[in-house]
């Protein structure tokens, strides 16, 4: 059951005995109610039945009827359906590969690569986008999609070097650079806030308000032609102008909480303004002006002199205490604020670490301030092992 989540109060004193109590309280006086008697045991089975089906199926039926505690997904869709929202789809990681072989070899669309298998897990597999023919320097580079899709795609540069059926003329095969682009279907509680956003909007006029800036560049999906969902948009932050111009700006970053690239922010410009500035498919009002840009990347350093268990390496410490502070700047994104104190906190938490002195953020010991055009990023960590 959801923790928000109140059972009305008709669903409550519902349990097996205070039905079969209330059960038995109708019958004739005149009639043996004694536990263990015939009426007794007749009746018992359907207050268990009766008490499971208003202690649980009830109970979950009217809580899925809301979306704020609804926690059956097949329903939560159902609800971003009857508002005309769709789910984000899992979508395929891609890379470039770069093949190496004898001359003329002929490598068709849909051959296959992938990465090394391991004990726990099977290699990531990845197919040719199109064909492609060795030319006479002997290596070709082609464009690879993941055949599963997910974040498990984006695997590190030089992770592609399987053959998954060995083809004649065929010598290696590598990936210069990471895979990406691939994410998982979209979260219950990001479908949530949609759906919970979308609702609080209801009544208002569709003339650009800064809710609508939002929603508008966050349902932006890569190819609207596409039955493929692809959500483009992680986070949109809009800032309205404030000379009167009426220009409004709109921060963008992408599906992994990265600043959006040009690409990403000229289809939400054409989402949002309509195709070639086409009126019949635009959503601003008529004379609006937008921009849509990446934000402004403000890295986060952070230095201390540490005291650490034996037990621990200095490079183990730093590599836990990075992972942490990563989480922390990602999940900042759409704040305006990197706590010091919270940082300290990280770093105390991280195993090994005993105490720590001389903690900097950007070499002061103080919140670090974000603007609204810009956004946290990791930055460099810098720890040194000392007395403390």
């Amino acid at each position: 059951m959801n923790q928000g989540f109140t059972l009305p109060s008709f669903l409550l004193n519902q349990s097996v005995d205070e039905i079969h109590a209330n059960m038995m309280s109708h019958l004739p006086d005149d009639i043996d109610k004694g536990e263990n008697g015939f009426p007794w045991d007749f009746t018992r089975p359907t207050a268990i039945e009766k008490s499971r089906m208003v202690q649980y199926v009830l109970s979950r039926a009217i809580q899925n009827l809301v979306p704020a505690y609804a926690d059956d997904e097949q329903i939560l869709e159902y609800h971003a359906q009857c508002r005309g929202i769709t789910r984000g789809d899992a979508v395929h990681a891609k890379a470039a590969i770069t093949i190496k072989g004898a001359k003329g070899t002929v490598v068709p669309a849909g051959f296959k690569f992938s990465t090394a298998a391991t004990l726990e897990d099977a290699g990531i597999v990845f197919c040719t986008d199109a064909e492609a023919v060795i030319p006479e320097n002997g290596e070709v580079s082609v464009s690879v999609t993941a055949e599963t899709p997910g974040a498990c795609g984006n695997v590190a540069a030089g992770t592609i070097i399987m053959v998954v059926k060995p083809l004649s003329g065929i010598q290696s095969v590598t990936n210069p650079e990471a895979a990406n682009g691939g994410s998982e279907e979209e979260e219950m509680e990001h479908l949530r806030n949609r759906i919970l956003e979308y609702d609080q909007n209801q009544g208002n006029s569709f003339v650009g308000s800064v809710s609508d800036y939002k929603r508008w560049a966050e349902e932006t999906v890569e190819d609207e032609n596409s039955s493929e969902v692809k959500y483009i948009v992680g986070n949109a932050k809009v800032l309205p102008s404030e000379d009167g111009s009426g220009k409004v700006s709109i921060i963008v970053t992408d599906r992994d909480g990265n600043p959006a690239d040009s690409t990403i922010c000229q289809k939400v410009t054409q989402h949002i303004m309509g195709p070639d500035n086409d009126p019949s498919k635009r959503l601003a009002p008529v004379n609006a002006v937008i921009e849509v840009i990446q934000p402004a990347v403000i890295p986060v350093s952070v230095a201390a002199a540490v005291k650490i268990d034996s037990d621990y390496t200095l490079e183990a410490v730093k590599s836990a205490f990075a992972d942490k502070l990563t989480a922390y700047i990602k999940s900042q994104e759409a704040q305006q604020e990197v706590v010091y104190a919270k940082i300290g906190s990280l770093l105390i938490e991280t195993g090994g670490v005993m105490d720590y002195l001389s903690l900097k953020v950007n070499g002061g010991e103080q919140n670090l301030i974000i603007e609204d055009n810009s956004m946290p990023v990791m930055g460099e960590v810098t720890l040194s092992e000392g007395s403390v």
